[in-house]
């Protein structure tokens, strides 16, 4: 059958319309090829009493994740109340959140010292630690190290690092990062719009 030029522009117009809606789904985030990067690596890490990473079900898990140091004067400190914060606000969602803290500075903060740090923010934070070649890997690969031009240590002679939260899904993909500045409830929300619902 002849289409009349009318109903050729009229197709057209529809498919230039689609298209523009998937490139805008896309660019959002929405679209079928936004796929999130693989950044979590927790190779050779363990927990304060020595496990293995593999062994405490962080694979089933969405992660909330910050790298610091036990001597920090105030960042981390600020970050790990923020982190304490958040799992207030998520309630009786909390327990679908792993809370992780990764030290940058092994040689200080050995498993009793880390592991008492985090215990005086809240006890349901993971504390990981390992060899520092493994923890710098780690925290590259999420962008947490400072680029080759800036210091590698802070004023106070400690691991100069990113002041952020970041939340991995359980394939260990960046879902998103937050600031300190970022408000609690906001963070929040955003954290639960993205577990999955329950079944």
């Amino acid at each position: 059958m002849r289409r009349t030029p009318r109903s050729t522009v009229r197709l057209a117009l529809y498919a230039g319309v689609a298209g523009l809606g998937m490139l805008c789904a896309i660019g959002l985030g929405l679209g079928a090829l936004h796929q999130p990067p693989i950044v979590g690596d927790w190779t050779g890490l363990v927990d304060v009493e020595g496990r293995p990473t593999q062994t405490l079900g962080l694979a089933t898990q969405h992660k909330l994740v910050a790298y610091g140091y036990t001597a920090c004067p105030a960042a981390c400190p600020a970050t790990l109340t923020k982190m304490h914060l958040v799992l207030d606000a998520l309630g009786v969602h909390a327990p679908r959140v792993t809370p992780i803290f990764i030290t940058l500075d092994p040689a200080h903060d050995t498993p009793v010292v880390l592991g008492a740090y985090v215990q005086r923010f809240d006890r349901r934070i993971l504390a990981l630690t390992g060899e520092r070649l493994q923890l710098q890997r780690s925290a590259d690969r999420l962008g947490v190290l400072p680029p080759a031009d800036a210091s590698p240590t802070t004023p106070d002679g400690g691991p100069n690092h990113a002041i952020r939260l970041y939340l991995l899904a359980p394939n260990d993909a960046l879902l998103q990062s937050y600031t300190l500045e970022d408000a609690t409830a906001l963070i929040s929300a955003d954290l639960m719009r993205r577990l999955p619902p329950r079944g």
